[in-house]
């Protein structure tokens, strides 16, 4: 998922982003946490006050957590979704040199193993 939403970066536009952050929020009935006069790396979709899925703001990029309706919204705006079962469990892997082209924080990565993290640890790697 990472490797295709960054193949897409080049097309991808933080107004796409924007547009996949607002609509599911819309949609979902959730609030919204980015910060638009300083754009940050993802924009939060929370439901009284726990994230259901954060959005890249620079690539067709979602995670969520399973079955959310905010995982279907993201893939039908064109996201790249990746689903966990939950914030903190260990259960995405990917290679740190991917990681590090995708994101550009190479140094993000480097106290975070890579074969075993969470949604949260690639969120703290990537802000």
């Amino acid at each position: 998922m990472v490797v295709r939403a960054a193949r897409r970066r080049a097309s991808w536009s933080w107004l796409d982003s924007k547009r996949v952050m607002e609509e599911p929020a819309d949609r979902c009935a959730l609030d919204l946490d980015w910060d638009w006069d300083a754009p940050e790396g993802w924009g939060s979709l929370r439901r009284e006050a726990e994230d259901e899925a954060i959005v890249s703001g620079t690539l067709p990029l979602c995670v969520a957590l399973a079955g959310s309706p905010s995982a279907r919204a993201a893939a039908e705006l064109g996201c790249e979704v990746i689903t966990v079962s939950s914030w903190v469990a260990p259960e995405l892997s990917c290679g740190l040199d991917v990681l590090g082209e995708t994101f550009g924080h190479p140094e993000g990565f480097s106290s975070m193993d890579v074969e075993e993290f969470s949604g949260q640890d690639l969120w703290f790697a990537t802000v």
